[in-house]
């Protein structure tokens, strides 16, 4: 673990300060956030009022622990920069005060505010609403307090006479486990911003593939069928499928008999209440079984049209990553938020199903079957590209790092209504994620206060932060045995690139004085 001293940076960059025309003249806004990221955890802060506040050159990393970013490793290094962070607020520099923000993902700031946990009852780090409330329209919601420093206390207080269980935080205390280990005010918490983007789109982007899958299913079942009356299968492009739902159903039947067999020698023996119970359990699970062959189903993703849903992206150079269920990184979401590439992905399935694409598949398919396929894609791209655009338009009006007047608020306040009341009407079995949550309720507090849009206080500088340290322990893959060597290495890199000025303040190796016999 490396730890840096924060103030001679800060003094540092101070010397290059612009406000930006949103930042008061008198204070210099001083961001600092932490993450997890390419085998590390990292602590990163840069100064906002600067040219580009998220550049990696103006981002530096103050921490560093080669480790998971889990609420113990959090708790444990975090103390050992807070005081020095803190006295920057006491400190003045040329007349102007220092005023410090806290950024980073979700998972860092309830670690930091002390909350159980993004899945926890009352997740939210910004207000007490609880999870089963987000799904709650505006008017109809009841009125929540914001949190603070002083509340989340006072509920510690009621968690640590309780008895201190986790369980019982979301009863008795919000959902507050610890006191803040970062005293930041919470109203200094910044919307992360990249995280929120990707989410929300990643959320609409999977709704959108269960009906690409719900389309298949029918086109699949629908061939199955007319297989059954005639024995035709040329189509060898579902050969696949069929074999793999001819597997799930003698499975199911297999399981399904050895159940039976069970029971039936439960019920010769006897055995008593423990019998009955086991009994009862294993007619249960027979009962499913019954159920799932009662009629055919197709694999997630074997179908056509979710399948080559990958190429739609790579058409806008955009491949999901490999972990976590493929999530849209970097800028993927900016590539995918315009006009062409949201009409492209929402009527692939569309232009697939009218194009011919799939003559040799629905040759045999009933057209009145054909007809209901063309409609409902037609239904799904209008649908889900209207919601595209109005998440691309409200986007577009706070994702930035320039001011944001007053008179502007209201066309956001609007933009921000309209989506989430298009997606509650024609997506109402869809809950709304804390991400959502905090878009609808949020954004527009962070933005009243700081009279910016969201880029000025994004965790995009830390995001960036992650490939540039992968760079460079690249370099000194060669120390690996060392692995401290190795991070100082790459920490003295890192500084003499984002201040080159602290060269001349380095102690530079005394060289070897070679004798004569060495000559």
């Amino acid at each position: 673990m490396l730890v840096f001293n924060v103030t001679f940076f800060v003094l540092y960059r101070s010397g290059k300060i612009t406000n930006r025309g949103v930042i008061p003249d008198d204070e210099v806004w001083i961001k600092v956030g932490g993450d997890h990221g390419k085998g590390s955890f990292k602590v990163a802060m840069s100064v906002c009022n600067t040219a580009n506040p998220n550049s990696s050159y103006n981002t530096i990393c103050i921490l560093l622990l080669e480790g998971s970013e889990t609420k113990a490793n959090v708790q444990r290094v975090l103390p050992l920069i807070v005081d020095q962070l803190m006295s920057l607020e006491d400190m003045t520099w040329r007349g102007k005060k220092f005023r410090l923000w806290v950024n980073g993902d979700l998972a860092f700031l309830v670690n930091i505010y002390g909350i159980n946990g993004c899945q926890s009852r009352y997740c939210c780090v910004y207000c007490e609403e609880s999870k089963s409330e987000f799904s709650i329209t505006k008017d109809g919601r009841v009125p929540v307090e914001n949190r603070s420093l002083e509340r989340m206390k006072e509920d510690v207080r009621k968690f640590c006479k309780a008895g201190g269980r986790k369980e019982s935080s979301k009863d008795l205390s919000h959902s507050v486990i610890h006191p803040p280990i970062f005293p930041v005010p919470i109203d200094h918490v910044c919307i992360p911003s990249l995280h929120i983007w990707t989410g929300i789109f990643k959320k609409i982007y999977t709704m959108m593939l269960r009906e690409l899958h719900k389309l298949d299913q029918k086109i699949f079942l629908a061939l199955a069928r007319s297989w059954a009356e005639d024995g035709d299968g040329k189509q060898e492009e579902f050969l696949k499928w069929v074999e793999t739902e001819q597997r799930r159903v003698a499975k199911c039947m297999q399981e399904k008999s050895e159940l039976e067999e069970v029971v039936e020698d439960l019920e010769k023996v006897g055995g008593g209440r423990e019998a009955v119970r086991v009994k009862a359990k294993l007619q249960t699970e027979i009962k499913k079984l019954e159920k799932q062959l009662q009629h055919e189903e197709l694999k997630y993703g074997c179908g056509h049209l979710v399948s080559s849903m990958d190429d739609v992206l790579k058409k806008h150079k955009v491949k999901l990553a490999a972990y976590q269920g493929g999530h849209f990184i970097g800028n993927h979401v900016d590539k995918l938020c315009k006009e062409e590439p949201i009409n492209d992905i929402t009527g692939h399935a569309y232009n697939t199903i009218t194009s011919g694409a799939l003559d040799n598949i629905l040759d045999d398919v009933p057209i009145s079957i054909n007809q209901t396929l063309e409609r409902e894609a037609n239904d799904l791209q209008e649908h889900f590209s209207i919601l595209l655009m109005m998440f691309a338009k409200v986007r577009k009006l706070v994702g930035h790092s320039n001011p944001i007047k007053e008179e502007e608020h209201s066309d956001i306040e609007i933009a921000i209504t309209e989506f989430f009341q298009y997606f509650r009407a024609y997506f109402p079995q869809e809950s709304v994620t804390l991400k959502m949550h905090i878009l609808e309720r949020h954004i527009m507090e962070q933005i009243q206060r700081t009279g910016c849009g969201l880029g000025l206080l994004s965790e995009h500088g830390l995001e960036s932060l992650h490939q540039y340290w992968a760079n460079l322990l690249h370099s000194y893959l060669h120390m690996k045995s060392q692995p401290l060597r190795m991070y100082r290495f790459c920490m003295r890199r890192h500084l003499t690139g984002v201040m080159p000025e602290v060269t001349s303040k380095m102690k530079l190796p005394t060289p070897r004085v070679v004798s004569q016999n060495e000559r």
